[in-house]
């Protein structure tokens, strides 16, 4: 069995040498760590990925205290601002990030700092609104309020409960004044000590605010309001030197300090995925000589690089590399094409499933077919070039994980001009050049053209057979591929022969209009009836021969006669079903025809028109697409695709904002 294009290293070092091993693997390109059954706890590597997860909670509380932020913008026409930390080493990083601390700690205390005036000064402005009943009078607070007989209470409330408390102090008989304050009310409430208690009780359902005498306020009513507004002016002045700092350090650092979150982020993320992935081992009975086990899949040819230099720059090692075969379904790398790769990510992600190793990859057909597909339902010139340059637009300027779909949707415009071309048609309006003649023309004086009608439908199902051909050629291929030879020699080859048969025969008879010719089909008959023959006992004289099946020859005969009885039905349906093809060409020639109507209302219909147009594209391009995915995913992956492959996931070292190279100088 051939090899994947993916290598298991497996990588046995002392544990002190972690951080270099490390190092190496991330220098020389992706990898994806394999996790281990009993992971180890490593000292060293712990300690990194504490340190990485402090920085990281520090500078995230600055991002959130400072309003810090990176939104990627939908469009954007200014190419992103992007930072790149190149680095030899972990250890490297680790300087860094001991540099920024210091300057970080700062920060961080003048918030705190911040904070704690803000409450001071809150306290205070509490405080001094409290006071302001007795504003003027020469008097001293100990003699408003210890009074041997006499209870003065003081105390804020919300506007909301004023009415309530009014009434209950009214109904008890307590003297009180109400000194109006913004969204709040003073109550200066008086009356027996004796009679304190019942007044706090009756308070307790409410959030009051109570004045309450400190020994910090001087005596005298004036000169504590004059200490309180001193004070008040002085934190304001404090508050407001802090503010100028932070803004200003904020101003310099905003990029930078959004930078080192994002890089402690990643980078703390791929620790933790290296932790997971090293189990320690033992040497002998003891424990002095300490190993560790370090297992990860990587591209064949940095597989290679890795091993080399880890045999060459670190003592005492061991590298062993294990060649993948199909029969393990390693990880695929992913295509280094971009077009290719967006495509296949969009329709195949959406199908939720990746080609396994031992499946062929439908990408190559996707790739023209799904663009191909939605082209034929939205054939015009006009409609192709919207998507077209909105496919540019969003490859080229839209946010980084939009881009995929710019590369999908620039494919669809394309085909979308082609089958437009072919309709002869622009924003709905037959394109009249000399010498310039349509193949599948819809309309003509206004009226439907029934041969252009024809020629949609026949080539719609062209194409569904020529589409069913290929995945019931990618079915037999497959399990040769598993290894299900008898199956597929017995089973999906003669289906695969009589469908394709049967598609001949009936072309040439009347019901199809004879477009296949009688002499070129007649030969394909015996063929036809053959391959039915052994679709019904290829896999019973299989089983009686003893080449599969443990069941009798009689039940498998069953089973066959019942699944070819089932193919003809769904090779029926499935065929007919790309005539939606042709269904929604001719639906969004009807539409586009409509909205254009309405210029016989003159310049006035400009908005009519524009507004219709918009909404072809917008409504036609939805259902187009979804019918698209119908075709590739009922018609075309049921019959082959299994989906039981995965993509290799490497670390990520890249951001949205933030990539980090390790670097060998």
């Amino acid at each position: 069995m051939r090899g994947s294009q993916v290598t298991e290293l497996e990588v046995v070092f002392p544990v002190t040498h972690t951080i270099k091993v490390i190092d190496v693997i991330l220098q020389e390109g992706d990898v994806e760590p394999i996790p281990a059954d009993e992971p180890a706890k490593i000292d060293i590597l712990t300690n990194y990925i504490k340190l990485l997860g402090d920085f990281h909670e520090m500078t995230s509380k600055i991002v959130n205290e400072l309003n810090i932020y990176y939104k990627e913008k939908l469009l954007s026409f200014k190419k992103p601002r992007e930072y790149v930390l190149k680095v030899r080493g972990l250890e490297e990083v680790l300087n860094i990030i001991e540099h920024k601390a210091d300057e970080i700690s700062k920060v961080l205390a003048e918030i705190k700092r911040k904070d704690k005036l803000k409450e001071s000064l809150r306290n205070l402005e509490k405080t001094l609104l409290l006071m302001s009943p007795f504003k003027g009078m020469d008097i001293s607070i100990s003699d408003i309020f210890d009074k041997k007989w006499i209870c003065i209470k003081v105390f804020l409330v919300k506007n909301v409960d004023k009415d309530d408390i009014e009434k209950i102090l009214n109904r008890n008989g307590f003297a009180y004044q109400i000194f109006p304050a913004k969204d709040h009310s003073i109550f200066l409430v008086a009356t027996l000590k004796m009679r304190e208690e019942r007044l706090v009780k009756l308070l307790e359902p409410f959030s009051i605010e109570q004045f309450e005498p400190t020994e910090e306020i001087p005596s005298q009513v004036g000169e504590a309001l004059s200490f309180l507004e001193n004070k008040i002016n002085a934190i304001k002045k404090e508050l407001s030197d802090i503010d100028d700092f932070l803004n200003r350090w904020k101003r310099e650092q905003y990029f930078d300090v959004l930078f080192l979150k994002e890089a402690t982020e990643i980078l703390r993320n791929i620790l933790e995925q290296f932790s997971l992935s090293i189990e320690t081992l033992f040497t002998g009975f003891s424990r002095d000589i300490e190993l560790a086990s370090l297992r990860f899949f990587a591209p064949n040819k940095i597989a290679v690089s890795i091993k080399r230099r880890l045999e060459k720059e670190i003592d005492k090692i061991t590298v062993h590399l294990k060649t993948l075969t199909l029969e393990l379904n390693p990880p695929r790398l992913p295509s280094k094409i971009p077009l290719f790769s967006d495509v296949k990510a969009n329709v195949l992600g959406m199908y939720g499933g990746w080609p396994g190793a031992r499946e062929i990859d439908p990408g190559v057909i996707v790739v023209i077919t799904f663009p191909f597909f939605f082209g034929f339902m939205f054939g015009d010139i006009g409609h192709g070039i919207v998507l077209f340059i909105s496919g540019l637009i969003i490859k080229y300027l839209a946010a980084r994980k939009y881009r995929q779909w710019g590369s999908l949707l620039t494919l669809m415009g394309v085909f979308s001009m082609f089958f437009g071309t072919l309709s002869g048609e622009f924003f709905g309006t037959p394109i009249k050049i000399p010498g310039y003649q349509p193949f599948m023309p819809l309309f003509e004086d206004h009226s439907i053209h029934m041969g252009g009608v024809y020629k949609a439908l026949g080539l719609s199902l062209l194409i569904g057979v020529i589409h069913l051909t290929i995945a019931l050629s990618f079915r037999v291929i497959n399990e040769i591929r598993r290894g299900e030879t008898v199956p597929a020699l017995a089973r999906s080859l003669p289906l695969l022969i009589f469908y394709v048969s049967g598609v001949i025969v009936v072309g040439a008879t009347d019901y199809a209009y004879n477009i296949i010719p009688k002499e070129f089909a007649t030969p394909f008959m015996p063929i036809l009836a053959f391959s039915a023959l052994l679709t019904l006992i290829g896999e019973p004289l299989a089983g009686f021969v003893g080449k599969v099946h443990a069941r009798s020859p009689l039940s498998l005969l069953g089973e066959t006669s019942l699944e070819l009885v089932l193919s003809i039905l769904e090779f029926l349906s499935n065929t007919i079903s790309y005539t939606r093809l042709a269904i929604y060409y001719i639906i969004h020639a009807i539409l586009t025809s409509t909205v254009n109507s309405f210029w016989s209302f003159g310049a006035m219909a400009l908005p009519l028109v524009a507004l219709g147009q918009a909404s072809i594209i917008l409504m036609e391009a939805f259902f187009a697409y979804i019918q698209d995915l119908r075709l590739h995913f009922y018609e075309f992956f049921s019959k082959f695709f299994e989906g039981e492959g995965r993509l290799l996931k490497p670390v990520n070292l890249e951001g949205k904002i933030c990539k980090i190279v390790f670097t060998r100088k």
